[in-house]
């Protein structure tokens, strides 16, 4: 005969087993029910994974931006198929449509990972070219720097493969369209003409300064030249004519760099050059859109970074001179 207690022990046995299985299915279901059927994505979203990421660090990024459902399951799930050593680090197009099982066959096979293109504010067209040139996953094409006059708007810009250099062009080009059809042509001021001209003053004023509070005040001085039939004598147009639009000059700026014939240089030359010397960004447009209006005709850079400005060419040398002599001291 065998003793109840065998019989107990075997009831608890059977107890604890089925509730192990239990909390199994349970488990199962819940990840099966996270992993394909919630879709937490609202839009498209661009989603980075940095290198040297771990799954428990891409796990709480995604869960914290809500990407995902639940950190639980995508962990679990990257641990029991050894995925965790498999995320790859990139920049991906997140879509509405994905559940977690999409976004983890993603970010571990590289699909649907996008190329991040950013350009600068101030950069030249040469610039631009050269630096789509050297990215990887870019296809290379040759363009004819001398034929392309568009303004592109310097941003950062998501791409999805494959794209080339002049896909790339052409997106900076339309975005530029778009937002300068945005802007209100009313507000050009006198004595410029057309959204070109805003362009060309606001490429110069993007290189004078690189002072937020001062591209208003920098602006106004050259449209007061303007007025008064000045010439800019602005130095980054020489520098642009110097280097032959390459827009960085090694070295100083020489007396006889001042004299070099080039349609672009204003200190020979009256009026605006006869395009931008760089893409200027947004915050350069609207300074020129919206410039500080004062009786300033010179300015001169400072020892701090920034800009002393003057009425007259009498106030202005005595700032230079000041200015020489603490940079001496």
């Amino acid at each position: 005969m065998i003793p109840r207690s065998i019989f107990r022990v075997r009831k608890v046995q059977i107890a604890i087993i089925g509730i192990i299985c239990s909390l199994v299915v349970g488990f199962i279901s819940y990840s099966a029910y996270h992993l394909f059927f919630t879709k937490p994505i609202k839009v498209p979203t661009v989603f980075t994974i940095d290198r040297q990421k771990t799954g428990r660090a891409v796990a709480k990024q995604l869960h914290e931006n809500d990407f995902i459902s639940s950190k639980l399951v995508f962990r679990t799930l990257l641990k029991l198929t050894n995925l965790d050593k498999k995320i790859r680090a990139g920049v991906y197009q997140l879509l509405p449509s994905f559940t977690m099982f999409k976004v983890i066959n993603v970010i571990t096979q590289n699909s649907d990972v996008m190329v991040k293109i950013t350009i600068p504010e101030g950069w030249t067209t040469k610039q631009i070219v050269r630096y789509l040139k050297a990215q990887p996953g870019i296809e290379k094409v040759n363009i004819n720097i001398d034929t392309i006059d568009q303004y592109y708007l310097p941003e950062t810009y998501m791409f999805s493969p494959p794209i080339s250099a002049q896909k790339v062009l052409e997106t900076m080009s339309n975005q530029a369209n778009q937002y300068l059809q945005e802007t209100d042509i009313r507000k050009i001021p006198h004595p410029l003409k057309n959204i070109q001209e805003v362009i060309a003053l606001a490429s110069i004023v993007e290189k004078e300064t690189s002072l937020d509070h001062e591209r208003p005040l920098i602006a106004g001085v050259f449209l007061n030249r303007l007025k008064k039939r000045m010439r800019l004598q602005a130095d980054p147009t020489v520098v642009f004519a110097a280097t032959n639009g390459e827009g960085k000059l090694a070295r100083p700026l020489f007396k006889s760099d001042l004299k070099i014939q080039s349609p672009y240089n204003t200190y020979i030359n009256e009026g605006l050059p006869p395009g931008p010397i760089c893409h200027p960004g947004k915050k350069s447009i609207q300074a020129v859109l919206n410039p500080v209006q004062t009786k300033y005709l010179y300015f001169v850079e400072d020892k701090a970074g920034g800009h002393k400005f003057a009425h007259s060419n009498v106030e202005h040398n005595k700032n230079v001179k000041k200015i020489r002599s603490i940079r001496q001291v």
